[in-house]
């Protein structure tokens, strides 16, 4: 259901039309709830019209927004000024104080006995003062229903399993089915500022000249199983979150960040698509399974494209505070096969084109942050190869 000021719209299947709920039927619906409603007999020249007749399921645990005040016969009441416009009520606030004026806050509904009064609320935690960068970045986040924390029983199921994750490596590496491809050179390509690495390539060239290609995703479901708390608590969050300067990670740092990350120089298991592939980029063979790995560089997007390009015309251009040695050691080591996988990729590229895929290609637009996290400026990214590269094979190729 949505509502605003005004008139409330719900949403029907299989209806084209949403049902317009009057003000003084909306009940006490708020915006996003699921209710039962009752219709209304349809009158000519009009659309359909409802009215709430109960509240299924709430969609808001918890409101948002800024405490202020307003004088009632006399006497100053502290309420609640929503974030969300959609939110028509102003819940009064009861246990406030003067300390509370002008702070952003989360709050729960606690009474609302009459629908056509606003509810009272209880402050339940403090976000910090209106207008701080911090305290409105974490308004935004818990707005959207979103949150860094996880539940203490979730934080203790995971690292039950970060104690756990020799034992449950050394279980997976028995397995005779998972492959074992540490020999393999590995890398992962990510953006400079990533924790967390849950892709990875592998390039082997092999006798007759052929090269065996494999895409590695972490293998994320051998530590979280179905129906854990660790997976109930991902299908209720659904992916990461990725604002200006932050993420919301869809699982607790101790997986996401370590025991899951595909960091170089560890052992890792995953789930991978194997290839071998000719030098034209005809496919000879096909493999899907689980594996482990251990990536050997881990490069951002700017270094492994200074390497395809020639470390020593691009240290300037594609830096961007990385370290010249680096840039140099990376050249050195991986050119040759990254030169490789970017060529197969275009060839690959072509032949996805010619088949009648669409590129939807369009600019991204990226925020200069000050050392506060503020946004100061907007610039166009750079897309490089090495972004086509990687999405190539991590989408392109396991579709031929």
């Amino acid at each position: 259901m949505v509502r605003g000021k005004g008139t409330g719209f719900v949403s029907i299947e299989g209806s084209e039309e949403d049902v317009v709920i009057e003000r003084d039927a909306l009940g006490f619906a708020l915006d996003g709830d699921l209710v039962e409603i009752s219709v209304k007999p349809l009158v000519a020249g009009k659309r359909l019209e409802g009215a709430v007749v109960k509240v299924v399921k709430r969609t808001w645990r918890e409101l948002i927004g800024a405490v202020k005040e307003r004088d009632v016969a006399g006497k100053k009441l502290f309420y609640l000024s929503p974030d969300n416009h959609r939110i028509h009520v102003r819940p009064t606030l009861p246990t406030a104080t003067g300390n509370d004026l002008g702070m952003k806050v989360a709050v729960e509904l606690t009474t609302w006995t009459d629908a056509k009064v606003d509810p009272t609320a209880t402050i339940i935690e403090v976000l910090g003062r209106v207008g701080d960068h911090e305290t409105e970045m974490q308004a935004i986040i818990r707005s959207g229903g979103f949150t860094k924390t996880f539940p203490e029983a979730v934080q203790t199921e995971a690292h039950a399993l970060y104690e756990k994750r020799e034992q449950i490596f050394a279980a997976a590496l028995a397995d005779p089915k998972r492959r074992d491809m540490r020999t393999a050179l590995t890398m992962t390509i990510d953006p400079v500022d990533a924790k967390d690495f849950d892709d990875a390539l592998s390039l082997t060239t092999l006798p007759n000249g052929n090269y065996e290609i494999g895409i590695h995703i972490a293998d994320v479901s051998h530590y979280v199983t179905l129906g854990s708390l660790l997976d109930d608590e991902a299908k209720e969050r659904g992916t990461s979150i990725y604002l200006v300067d932050r993420v919301i990670p869809m699982l607790p740092e101790v997986l996401s960040n370590d025991v899951c990350s595909l960091n170089p120089h560890e052992d890792k298991l995953t789930f991978s698509a194997v290839f071998v592939i000719d030098d034209a980029a005809h496919i000879h063979t096909r493999w899907f399974g689980r594996t482990v790995i251990n990536s050997t560089h881990r490069f951002t997007y700017e270094t492994a494209q200074a390497a395809i390009d020639g470390v020593a015309a691009n240290v300037t251009k594609y830096s961007k505070g990385i370290q010249p040695v680096e840039l140099a050691e990376a050249g050195m080591q991986y050119a040759e096969p990254l030169i490789t996988l970017n060529r197969l990729a275009k060839i690959l590229q072509k032949q996805k084109f010619a088949q009648g895929a669409i590129e939807f290609e369009q600019e991204e637009i990226k925020f200069r942050l000050d050392f506060q996290g503020r946004p100061i400026g907007v610039y166009v990214y750079e897309r490089l190869d090495t972004h086509k590269l990687v999405e190539e094979y991590m989408l392109s190729l396991i579709h031929i």
